[in-house]
């Protein structure tokens, strides 16, 4: 399924995998915001998961789920398997960049500038893997030819 929606969408098979990734870090930004805005406006309700006093922020999750898929990823090496740990790996950093702001200003605010800058460039930056990865190749073996060590 989702190697025929990258080639509808961009064209050969070559890094679906970043693919996944931008789509399911997307998808999760776009859920996990619709959420806290509609908790806000008690739409919703409070589920947010507490410890005590403690509130447990999603950007917690995020870098748990982050720190499980590293692991897999660096013991499986199968296509299947890389494809599945794309889809958890972008939720993972659709919940950590989501509160960006939270953890570079130590500011609990959802709707902070920062967080949304955030977003973009890593959306910036899968594109950029997507659409223009061999092109980043053929420029770094070109510089690493022309100026060696």
């Amino acid at each position: 399924m989702w190697r025929k929606l990258y080639e509808l969408t961009i064209g050969r098979y070559t890094e679906v995998v970043s693919f996944i990734v931008l789509l399911s870090f997307l998808i999760t930004f776009i859920i996990a915001r619709l959420t806290i805005y509609l908790i806000d406006a008690q739409i919703l309700p409070d589920f947010y998961l507490a410890v005590g006093q403690t509130h447990v922020h999603h950007l917690n999750y995020g870098i748990f789920l982050l720190s499980f898929v590293g692991y897999l990823a660096l013991i499986y090496h199968d296509e299947a398997v890389n494809e599945i740990l794309g889809i958890l790996y972008g939720i993972g950093l659709g919940l950590t960049f989501d509160e960006f702001a939270l953890w570079l200003h130590l500011q609990n605010d959802y709707y902070a500038r920062v967080s949304y800058d955030a977003i973009v460039v890593i959306i910036v930056l899968l594109l950029n893997i997507i659409y223009l990865g061999n092109i980043w190749k053929r420029l770094y073996k070109y510089l690493t030819k022309q100026f060696p060590d």
